[in-house]
């Protein structure tokens, strides 16, 4: 069917972001905004938001919605009804009703199978999810130095595995594998779920500890460059990392893993 979004929203309806579902990339949604605000400004409308598949817990009492494919598309539309409340935002969708979290989850892998995207943009709970997508806001705050994370190609969000930039360049599905490899996103879980009002200062103090490791992390990685064999890299590859100010770049499965990130840590 279709439906205007800002409808929705009136009538008290959320939507939420599924457990498995990838994190939502910032950058990309930053750049859909500005692509919709041109499109109003030179035709009155905005783009297609193609269509929202959508899942409906059959017994939920909270008046709510699944977002099982287009969520990047549904913070967008969240944020220009936000920002021009008096335009209207139609858009399509499909919506599956479901017993339990048991068979939406089983609906959403059924999905991913069918539509793959980059398996490091998904985590097995919402706690990690917003952990991780607060967490690559907060590293590109902290290492701000240069180019360091190469964007990500939007065609690769529907597709398989996106491409790894050289390195010691980041893409934001790297870091989400590295805050994997690390173990950074496991007490987010338990920390959140008993935070009740303090959400946001638990988040916080998750952020700040998170980043204390991977700073302690990019300097053993900084310190080994002195035997370049140690890290896999190369001169010019070691001057591109000094000039960034970060060292976490040439982290890679088959290159530097993270045992021997830990090997380097032991010897820090």
């Amino acid at each position: 069917g279709f439906q205007q979004f800002g409808d929705m929203l009136a009538g008290g309806t959320k939507f939420n972001m599924m457990n498995s579902n990838r994190a939502v990339n910032p950058d990309v949604v930053e750049a859909r905004v500005a692509q919709n605000e041109r499109e109003w400004e030179e035709t009155g409308r905005y783009l297609d938001f193609g269509l929202v598949v959508l899942l409906v817990m059959a017994h939920s009492p909270e008046n709510a919605v699944q977002v099982m494919d287009g969520q990047h598309r549904c913070v967008v539309m969240f944020k220009l009804h936000v920002k021009h409340p008096d335009r209207p935002i139609i858009f399509q969708f499909r919506a599956q009703v479901v017993d339990s979290e048991a068979h939406a989850l089983k609906a959403l892998r059924l999905f991913q199978r069918a539509y793959p995207a980059d398996p490091r943009s998904f985590f097995d709970t919402l706690h990690q999810n917003q952990l991780a997508t607060a967490l690559v806001v907060k590293f590109k705050a902290v290492f701000s130095a240069g180019n360091l994370l190469r964007p990500i190609n939007l065609a690769s969000l529907n597709g398989t595995r996106a491409q790894d930039p050289h390195r010691p360049y980041l893409s934001e599905f790297l870091l989400f594998w590295i805050f994997k490899e690390l173990r950074l996103l496991r007490g987010a879980d338990a920390a959140l779920a008993r935070a009740g009002a303090d959400q946001e200062a638990v988040m916080e103090q998750l952020l700040d500890g998170c980043m204390a490791t991977l700073q302690r992390v990019n300097r053993a990685i900084e310190g080994a460059a002195d035997d370049p064999a140690k890290i896999g890299a190369t001169p010019a590859m070691i001057a591109t990392a000094k000039k960034m100010e970060c060292w976490l770049g040439f982290m890679r499965p088959e290159k530097l893993s993270v045992g021997k990130v830990e090997e380097l840590l032991g010897q820090a």
